[in-house]
């Protein structure tokens, strides 16, 4: 059927039934009249003028899908769009998205705002609709960039709600073809160049990054290559090579320089911290039997292990299961210990659940969090055990103790 074919069948069928038919046709005729009876009454008159029924049948699936105080994004092309412009929209349950926070993000992206035309749903009550039309640099590859959209759309809404960062490493995302977690990464390691007198600032090292997108990749591979756990065999050496191939086509000095030091950052972390919620120990200890088998499987390497089950009380110290030189070594911890009330670093008992570690990978000191234990059975296995019981200064001071002991073993060892 031609265009002009679908929009006389539109006229003749109106837009509201067209809407709800092309719903049916993706969800179901039972969701599509649920769904048509809830948001075609607010969608206003503008809004369907400027919007046939299959694009307001995709918006009305995004306003659906929405959790409580989520955001969503769509990017889209429409007839009319010029080479380098497409439209993205947002969504959200509730009022209006304001422009002063919303036209950063974007242009963190590397996108231009044009224009901006927002649809209320019962005054916002029910929903909002935004439609940016935004432009990118010439000689962006829009076809690439939308055989990504959906990363790129969940990078956004990520960024819109505060559960990512918003600054220019976004860039990357779109110009680099790189996934979020590995712009965290480069995020961090800029950090740290800066944090070691690295003059560079944000926006000359993205853009570094940015220009040479093939070296970026190879970077991320290399990381990925020495450290990513499912990996069965590792071509770090090949990585590198492909790293150093790379840089040939790296025109700049200062691209160079900048590609360099984030590979001379070192990418070696020295431990590891898993926390875990262990189970069933007042019943067979199984939970603390099958991590410890499990980690013996895998032959895992365990410095330490540190366990609580003694409430979230003011903590008062540690007890270490371990050799005398390696207690007496995490005594002299104490002082930095102190500004947390857990100073009394002395032998006891660890945990139960810890405990099968003991035999199965031989960690150097099994360690029990230590706290006033007077009003314990005042809680512990009554019906007064909730959380409303428990005293967040007190719950502070035991995490903050426990913290500066992990951060202990991991920069000294034992």
């Amino acid at each position: 059927m031609t265009r002009l074919d679908a929009e006389l069948v539109e006229m003749v069928r109106g837009w509201a039934p067209s809407t709800e038919t092309e719903l049916a046709n993706r969800i179901g005729t039972a969701r599509a009249t649920r769904l048509a009876l809830t948001y075609l009454p607010l969608l206003p008159e503008e809004y369907r003028l400027r919007t046939g029924p299959v694009e307001a049948a995709t918006d009305i699936c995004r306003l659906a899908d929405l959790g409580e105080n989520a955001r969503g994004a769509r990017l889209v092309r429409l007839p009319g769009d010029v080479a380098n412009q497409l439209h993205l929209k947002t969504y959200r349950l509730g009022g209006l998205i304001a422009l002063s926070e919303a036209v950063p993000v974007f242009e963190n992206f590397g996108f231009r705002v044009l224009e901006e035309l927002p649809t209320p749903l019962g005054g916002g009550a029910q929903g909002t609709i935004h439609d940016f039309l935004l432009e990118l640099p010439a000689g962006t590859d829009l076809d690439t960039l939308i055989a990504h959209a959906g990363m790129i759309e969940e990078a956004i809404a990520a960024v819109l709600g505060g559960a990512a960062e918003n600054d220019a490493f976004n860039q990357l995302i779109l110009f680099a073809g790189l996934d979020p977690r590995p712009v965290a990464w480069l995020r961090a390691w800029f950090r740290y160049l800066r944090q070691t007198g690295v003059a560079y600032g944000l926006a000359t090292v993205v853009d570094a990054l940015r220009c040479a997108p093939h070296a970026t990749k190879s970077l991320i591979a290399l990381f990925a290559e020495l450290h990513d756990p499912a990996r069965k065999s590792r071509d770090a050496d090949g990585q590198r090579a492909h790293f150093d191939a790379s840089l040939q086509a790296v025109r700049g000095i200062d691209d160079d320089r900048i590609l360099r030091l984030l590979r001379a950052v070192g990418f070696k972390p020295e431990r590891t911290v898993r926390a875990v919620l262990f189970m069933n120990e007042e019943n067979g200890t199984r939970g603390g039997n099958e991590y410890a088998r499990l980690a013996a499987q895998a032959k895992e390497t365990h410095l330490a292990a540190i366990e609580s089950d003694g409430g979230g009380f003011t903590p008062r110290g540690f007890n270490v299961d371990a050799d005398p030189a390696t207690v007496a070594k995490m005594a002299r911890w104490a002082s930095l210990l102190a500004p947390y009330h857990a100073a009394d670093i002395t032998v006891g008992h660890s945990g139960t659940d810890i405990e099968p570690l003991k035999a199965a990978v031989h960690p150097k000191a099994l360690i029990g969090y230590d706290c006033d234990s007077q009003r314990y059975f005042d809680i512990h296995h009554t019906a007064a055990d909730t959380f409303d019981k428990v005293n967040r200064r007190e719950l502070e001071l035991g995490a903050g103790s426990m913290a500066a002991l992990i951060y202990l073993l991991s920069k000294y060892g034992l």
